[in-house]
């Protein structure tokens, strides 16, 4: 792509809306979605920094699943750090 450094970001709240898009198609929505949406809009209208750290419910954002990994990693190592 093009070498700047004025690209557009993801929103901080980019995962909650994920998690209520997901929602839609989990069951039946009419009692997935609810849920999903209060932790949506109570992200929304949080401060920067302070968003809600409710687990997600259906998705499962990508930073997440990497630190997951690692800590995973982290722990497999035994007493030692040998393996």
């Amino acid at each position: 792509m093009y070498a700047t450094t004025k690209r557009a970001r993801q929103h901080r709240c980019n995962d909650r809306l994920e998690d209520v898009v997901q929602s839609l198609f989990e069951g039946n929505p009419l009692l997935t979605t609810p849920p999903a949406w209060s932790l949506f809009v109570k992200c929304m209208r949080s401060e920067v920094g302070d968003e809600p750290r409710d687990p997600f419910l259906y998705h499962t954002p990508q930073w997440l699943e990497d630190a997951r990994k690692r800590e995973k990693e982290r722990r497999g190592r035994g007493w030692f750090g040998g393996g």
